[in-house]
């Protein structure tokens, strides 16, 4: 009876593939004003950046291109 207490936090059919910013962006764009102004641990510092590094060239990342048109 309790696993039916809270409904799930997202609909069954939820896709985020039209998500507009991820935690990178975010870490990316105000990663380096966050640690200047909050205390943070090292393992804190390394896992942002580790997460404003993921999806981008520093790591590999790539770029999608639609067949059609060519977007990037």
């Amino acid at each position: 009876m309790l696993e039916n207490a809270h409904p799930p936090p997202f609909e069954a059919d939820f896709d985020d593939s039209h998500a507009q910013h991820d935690c990178g962006d975010i870490f990316r764009r105000f990663g380096q004003d966050y640690e200047r102004t909050h205390d943070m641990t090292g393992v804190q510092r390394r896992v942002m950046r580790a997460v404003a590094s993921c999806r981008t060239s520093t790591l590999g990342g790539h770029v999608g291109k639609c067949g059609s048109c060519g977007h990037e």
